[in-house]
């Protein structure tokens, strides 16, 4: 049983010298591609496949393992390669896992997938003969590298993207001495074709005429549009590619596609983009205005007493048009003791349905005589995308009672004799 997936590697920042031997932090994500072999194998369906819910992943430095050439080649006993540094499990929802790679040096990456959950460490000590030890479901190694058959990779300091391709087996099977990993006569699909996804949506609603629209390429290539929405740019690049949408009438879109098709005529998949809606009646709104209670420069604050933040209109997430929520609005907010510098003051938020009014709740009493710092960055935006003006407040919370004191005064408040 056999089948085939594709490995995307998104190189990490920076570039790094290659004498140095130095390494980058690479993301390796994978898509599913079966294929079948004329010899009327079955390939691993779907189902089953996604139902292993632990993906082992290993990648091999060809350099380091002269001394053990056992290690080079495949098998199903993954406890074999226990010396490999570098392993990761796979998340098999998003099918990305994070692995650091040396810059130009053969690597070899194998998969070993498990129907049940496991942690590294159990796939390592867990005994072999209890009855719950790990057992490996489907096991595959690379075959493919830019559309060509190859059992190694590398990647230099100028790498962006690299698809690899992976044979799975299922682990009813063995790999034979003779057998590279998949069969002769199975057609190995090319694995180099384009791969597209959104990057950011078209504002929802937009009274923008020519909206922007923002997706990511794995190649280089012409775009073709499907639907209603068209775009002078016809030229893809490797990375983030914004458009700007020829100009539309006021309605309601959601039949627009996008598609990229590499020189060597490769298509990508087809991007379907959310719907949205362009309503040029929309009046020009100003950007939000920003209100803090205790307000700047108060004095003698209550320690026990919420915080707000009220806003003129409705706000959101001006990052990625993402509504606020109670689970994400902390992170916009900065709350301090004396400056912005200061030790951090922790504290719940919510906000409120309309969106207009945020609530902080310090965890924990202020402390008397202190000033307090308050701030929330321009990260939020009305749902016209006009984003607020970052904005702080300082004030200071009231005094200990317990250190006050009081004195009777007997005296004349008009005698100014004293003063002379």
């Amino acid at each position: 049983m056999f089948g085939m997936i594709p490995f995307f590697l998104f190189s990490g920042c920076g570039d790094l010298e290659p004498e140095m031997q130095d390494t980058r932090s690479v993301v390796l994500k994978m898509d599913f591609n079966q294929r079948s072999s004329s010899r009327s194998s079955q390939t691993p369906q779907d189902d089953d496949v996604n139902s292993h819910k632990t993906h082992l992943i290993l990648a091999l430095n060809l350099k380091e393992l002269d001394s053990q050439p056992a290690l080079k080649e495949l098998s199903i006993n993954y406890r074999n390669y226990d010396s490999i540094t570098a392993r990761k499990l796979m998340n098999p929802l998003d099918k990305t896992v994070f692995l650091e790679i040396p810059i130009n040096t053969q690597m070899k990456i194998f998969a070993f997938l498990f129907k049940k959950d496991y942690t590294i460490p159990q796939l390592k000590e867990m005994d072999v003969d209890v009855p719950e030890a790990p057992e490996v479901g489907y096991y595959g190694q690379l075959t493919t590298v830019s559309g060509v058959q190859s059992q190694t990779f590398s990647i230099d300091a100028n790498t962006n993207i690299l698809s690899l391709g992976i044979t799975l087996k299922s682990a009813g099977t063995d790999i034979g001495e003779d057998d590279p990993g998949f069969p002769p006569d199975i057609t190995i699909p090319t694995m180099l074709l384009p791969y597209i996804e959104q990057v950011f949506a078209v504002t929802f609603p937009t009274s923008n005429s020519t909206p922007n629209y923002t997706f990511a390429s794995t190649k280089a290539g012409s775009i073709s549009y499907g639907g209603s929405c068209y775009s002078a740019t016809i030229i893809a690049t490797i990375g983030n590619n914004t458009i700007v949408f020829n100009a539309l009438i006021d309605g309601y879109y959601d039949d627009c596609t996008i598609k990229v098709t590499d020189s060597d005529g490769n298509e990508s998949n087809t991007l379907t983009i959310p719907p949205f809606t362009v309503d040029t009646t929309v009046q020009y709104t100003p950007a939000p205005t920003v209100t803090f209670s205790p307000a700047n420069g108060a004095i003698g604050v209550d320690i026990s007493g919420n915080i707000t933040i009220t806003f003129s209109e409705a706000v959101r997430n001006s990052i990625n048009n993402t509504e606020l929520t109670d689970s994400n609005i902390d992170s916009h907010i900065t709350l301090k003791y004396n400056d912005a510098s200061g030790s951090n003051i922790n504290f719940d938020a919510t906000i409120n349905t309309d969106k207009k009014v945020i609530t902080i709740n310090p965890t924990s009493n202020l402390f008397y005589s202190q000033a307090v710092y308050l701030a929330i960055g321009a990260t939020l935006e009305d749902y016209a995308d006009n984003p607020i003006t970052a904005a702080n407040a300082t004030f200071t919370t009231a005094m200990d009672p317990s250190l006050e004191a009081y004195y009777p005064f007997n005296g004349n408040a008009n005698d100014e004799s004293g003063n002379s």
